[in-house]
């Protein structure tokens, strides 16, 4: 690219070469990739080689880099040189499309932000953990985006604190097969088995970036756990979607011996409705997922991970993290909790 007497070299860290203007730019008679290739280290590669190349922007992503777009209701993500698009994302509701050093984010609104002592209630169960409560149980929040009354939520201080459950199963005894209006409202126990509710899930999700934790354990007492870098879930008019699910982690869910791959059993869910049994919202041709498989889910389609299934013994299992005939991965605890992402929390002062 020639700039007056200047060639601009396109580079992996500036594709357009115009970026870093005086540093890119040499003589007119040095060399240059063709067009179409940029310069790395002492090579000209295709743009793949670099990252994920968004053709879009001109931009090339690196590793867990990711590029907003104008209005902020489009968001690239560079995963192992995959380019993730989410067509359909939205600002937290705390949040602010705003464009800052010629960038487009989500930044906090007026009024929010300042020192997480001032707040009058704690938003999740990583306020209460900082201010030094350090044992499991119920508490008492306020999210920064709901709007009623405070409500309770079972509070998990292990494997580093300040976790909020939303989900789990022990034995059985709460009936998980149920419709729209509950699994948006919440039912069961905080202290034994219970969905927390979608509404309070999307209001929690949206008021910072979350992390998803899922513990589960076989019936001969085997624990394993599965960790999500990011989770959240759209509101309701969205039926609930599944719109972030970040990068895998932990021990549930590795192939072992022809079994499924994490991928397989949770990241197909994401960008996918919830669906119930009253308000079918699956991608199954051939039946309501909620409805075969006994319980409300994101389903894509009927298969993979359902820890909200019917709770049986027989195979094939309707509850399950991995669906197999093998007594040694047959699910008969789980536990599903979200904690903020350090440094994403937009905090409303008094």
């Amino acid at each position: 690219m020639v700039l007056g007497k200047c060639a601009c070299v396109a580079t992996c860290e500036d594709p357009t070469g115009k970026h870093d203007y005086h540093n890119n730019c040499t003589e007119e008679k040095s060399c240059i990739c063709p067009e179409g290739l940029l310069l790395k280290d002492d090579h000209c590669v295709h743009p793949s080689e670099c990252g994920c190349f968004l053709p879009e922007s001109g931009k090339v992503l690196g590793n867990n880099e990711f590029f907003m777009f104008p209005g902020c209701s489009r968001r690239c993500v560079c995963k192992n040189k995959e380019l993730i698009c989410d067509n359909d994302y939205q600002c937290s509701l705390d949040t602010t499309c705003e464009e800052r050093n010629h960038s487009h984010q989500c930044y906090c609104k007026d009024g929010v932000g300042g020192d997480p002592h001032n707040l009058t209630l704690p938003t999740d169960c990583l306020d209460i953990f900082n201010t030094g409560s350090n044992e499991s149980g119920i508490y008492t929040i306020k999210p920064t985006t709901w709007l009623g009354q405070p409500f309770e939520v079972y509070c998990n201080m292990d494997n580093g604190g300040g976790w909020a459950v939303f989900q789990r199963r022990v034995n059985g005894s709460v009936e998980f097969y149920t419709k729209w209006e509950d699994y948006k409202q919440g039912f069961g126990f905080l202290d034994h088995e219970f969905w927390l509710g979608n509404e309070k899930l999307f209001r929690v999700t949206n008021q910072a970036d979350y992390e998803l934790r899922i513990d589960v354990a076989n019936f001969l007492g085997d624990a394993n756990y599965a960790t999500y870098g990011l989770f959240r879930i759209a509101d309701k008019d969205h039926k609930y979607r599944l719109t972030e699910l970040g990068t895998f982690g932990g021990t549930a869910g590795i192939k072992e011996s022809g079994l499924s791959s994490e991928t397989e059993v949770m990241k197909s869910y994401r960008a996918f409705y919830f669906t119930t049994r009253d308000s079918e919202n699956d991608d199954y041709n051939s039946g309501n997922c909620a409805h075969l498989w006994r319980g409300g889910w994101w389903f894509s389609r009927c298969f993979n991970a359902n820890l909200n299934g019917d709770y049986s013994i027989g195979f094939p299992r309707r509850f399950a993290w991995q669906f197999t005939s093998d007594e040694k991965y047959k699910t008969k605890y789980t536990e599903m909790k979200i904690r903020p992402i350090e440094g994403s929390t937009c905090k409303k002062t008094k």
